[in-house]
């Protein structure tokens, strides 16, 4: 399984950049580090969509496969459709799969798009990438929990705090975000 690739990046961001500047302690009026803030907020939610191997607000992602099996895992959580299901030929061109040949299912490790009960799969050309899955996941801002958005602003205000640190000692978060985030974190057997 390749990496996986988002296609379609978020339409809003998971907290708005006046409240942002309100745990920052920056004036509302104040626009001249607007655009570092802006920032601040995508590289925190990144961090947080990283560590928990999820997406907050709806984005399609692309995920590749070697070969067909009857389960295809996808690679993050709170997967909400399947957008397409391609794959490459024996003769190496890009064809789509029926959407009555498969369906999306969840169990206790995640989402994967199941291919049961077909009993066989169309032949593909021999490459890395040779199966294409894109899929939406995510979800609306008003649906994102309390304790992630507030985790998105703490770190938010650190990187703003010690934007220009220089100080010898490293200088992490407080434990409340990992507090935050951690009911959250999917367990890796």
């Amino acid at each position: 399984m390749l990496s996986p690739k988002r296609i379609t990046p978020p339409a809003s961001m998971p907290i708005t950049l006046d409240e942002a500047k309100a745990q920052c302690r920056v004036e509302l009026g104040v626009t001249d580090e607007d655009s570092l803030i802006e920032g601040m907020i995508a590289a925190a939610t990144e961090q947080l969509e990283s560590t928990l191997d999820s997406v907050l607000v709806s984005q399609t992602w692309e995920q590749r496969f070697g070969a067909f099996s009857h389960c295809l895992r996808l690679p993050k959580k709170a997967v909400s459709g399947v957008v397409s299901v391609k794959y490459y030929d024996a003769g190496n061109t890009l064809q789509t799969l029926a959407s009555s040949s498969y369906e999306l299912l969840t169990d206790a490790a995640g989402s994967y798009v199941s291919f049961w009960p077909l009993s066989s799969f169309p032949d593909v050309y021999e490459r890395p990438d040779a199966v294409v899955v894109q899929f939406t996941a995510g979800g609306v801002v008003a649906d994102i929990s309390p304790s992630l958005r507030a985790a998105i602003l703490l770190h938010v205000a650190f990187l703003y705090e010690f934007r220009e640190s220089n100080l010898e000692a490293s200088v992490t978060p407080t434990g409340a975000y990992e507090n935050l985030i951690w009911p959250f974190k999917r367990t890796k057997v």
